[in-house]
């Protein structure tokens, strides 16, 4: 493919991809936080794609966590994440805490029209067909050793299918993908080092749900990932993967959680929003300067 039409047709099909794929994404939940520094987590009924009208705020079901006084921005190992920027506070977890917070799975919400929405209060289980992916962002004082964080992110479900958790099993261990009781009983695979993950920078945790209607569900699970085409760290299967409310929680006072950013979407672009990607029209027009460069470099060749 040396000739310049067909390196311009090439570019021109990648453009329609990627344009296609942006038309049809979807950031079903938001929590950004933006609350005010030092206020009480619980009750907190901002963001977006919560559910509404009942049970609309954070919840807790323990020591409740506190709004930071400034919110984590991620900039990773892609240049182009420097758009990944908080908007808001974030949910200052240095102590012992845990908030859950239920999705917008009111009938006509947000995952019931992206055909996401269980039988009952619940993403996904029987009968669902689709993909959910999901992002947050953590930042921690200390993951291994004694004084380490104990980190539990749950996507909790009370009925309809299988709850699982991304979290660390015990102070300062690997990051496992476990049931919510926090034993391996889907049968994980992988883990995330605890060393590997920065005491310096936000780390940014991404999953997707591929549900399966006619058989398995899979799950799968990041860190710091460059593109969806990457190897997940983590992978499950299940009969009926599912989610009601989310849930962040630190087990340990000593390992400094920061939660930020929480994001549901149906697409990798949904949940890892990154800068420079234009609109549709944007590449709509991109398209038409092609064409015509395509029609001048066969005039000159005529």
């Amino acid at each position: 493919m040396n000739s310049p039409s067909l390196r311009l047709i090439a570019t021109l099909g990648t453009l329609a991809a990627v344009a296609a794929t942006t038309a049809t994404a979807t950031l079903l939940t938001y929590e950004d936080f933006n609350y005010t520094s030092a206020a009480n987590i619980t009750g907190q009924t901002g963001g977006s794609g919560w559910r509404s009208p009942s049970n609309p705020a954070w919840n807790t079901a323990g020591t409740t966590g506190t709004v930071a006084a400034s919110g984590l921005s991620y900039t990773g190992i892609n240049a182009s994440y420097t758009a990944f920027a908080s908007s808001g506070l974030a949910a200052n977890l240095g102590g012992v805490f845990r908030n859950d917070r239920y999705l917008a799975l009111d009938a006509g919400g947000a995952y019931a029209l992206a055909g996401l929405k269980g039988s009952g209060t619940h993403v996904g289980g029987t009968g669902v067909t689709g993909t959910l992916w999901g992002s947050f962002l953590v930042s921690g004082t200390a993951w291994t050793g004694g004084s380490g964080s104990q980190m539990i992110f749950n996507l909790s479900t009370a009925a309809g299918g299988t709850g699982t958790s991304i979290r660390q099993t015990g102070t300062g261990a690997n990051i496992a993908l476990t049931d919510t009781s926090g034993t391996n009983t889907i049968g994980a695979t992988g883990s995330i080092l605890a060393s590997s993950l920065s005491t310096v920078n936000p780390n940014l945790f991404v999953f997707r749900y591929d549900f399966n209607s006619a058989g398995n569900d899979t799950l799968n699970v990041w860190l710091n990932p460059t593109s969806a085409s990457d190897t997940a760290s983590i992978s499950a299967t299940a009969t009926d993967f599912a989610i009601q409310n989310p849930e962040i929680r630190s087990v340990n006072a000593n390992g400094g959680l920061v939660f930020d950013e929480i994001r549901f979407g149906t697409t990798f672009a949904d949940v890892v929003p990154v800068s420079a990607i234009p609109e549709p029209s944007t590449y709509a027009a991109l398209a038409g300067l092609g064409v015509l460069g395509l029609a001048a470099t066969r005039r000159r060749r005529s």
